[in-house]
């Protein structure tokens, strides 16, 4: 027994560290990161159109959310964002005008019975940074993307589709894990999806 708690308390040292070597890291990137960023920032404030100045602004407050919002998730494995209330329908269609601004295949379509305001109770940062990712995997692995909003009752399901191959059935819960790609080389030019 004295020989297994010794083990134990000698795996539990390991990890700790390893933890705390990780947020530390995580740390030094973020204040890397703030650095360029800040100066980007001091950039757009010279730009002189207004609503060009305002989209890059709101481009830079999502860097910026991100980057904070990574770091609690590492802390805490869970967000410290505060559910707001949203309009569902124009949110997710200024995300979708946001990437076709960009030149991405993207377009959304939603039922007219479905026209109404929907307004819901969300993690705004986290939806955003989920229905991006979606987006963007969509057009580069998918050749575009559709995406479908509707409201069954008290329920809404947001749909981002494509025309690409799929994922192979067992990998589909493993396609819900950080960081993880279909194709383990990481190479993005060889088809790995993120």
């Amino acid at each position: 027994m004295r020989e297994a708690a010794c083990s134990f308390n000698r795996m539990r040292e390991r990890i700790c560290g390893n933890l705390a070597a990780r947020d530390r890291m995580l740390a030094a990137m973020a204040h890397d990161l703030r650095t360029p960023l800040t100066r980007l920032q001091l950039n757009v404030e010279r730009v002189k159109d207004s609503a060009l100045q305002n989209r890059l602004q709101n481009n830079i407050d999502d860097i910026s959310g991100i980057i904070s919002q990574s770091l609690d998730l590492t802390r805490s494995l869970d967000t410290e964002e505060a559910p707001t209330r949203i309009e569902l329908s124009s949110f997710v269609q200024s995300i979708v005008d946001d990437n076709a601004e960009t030149g991405t295949q993207v377009s959304m379509s939603q039922a007219e019975e479905d026209l109404s305001p929907i307004i819901v109770r969300v993690r705004r940062l986290c939806l955003k940074r989920c229905l991006e990712n979606l987006i963007s995997n969509a057009c580069k692995y998918g050749g575009g993307a559709r995406v479908t909003l509707t409201r069954d009752h008290a329920r809404c399901t947001i749909r981002v589709l494509d025309e690409g191959p799929g994922i192979p059935e067992p990998l589909l819960d493993s396609v819900f894990e950080p960081f993880f790609r279909l194709e383990p080389s990481r190479n993005k030019a060889l088809g790995g999806r993120a």
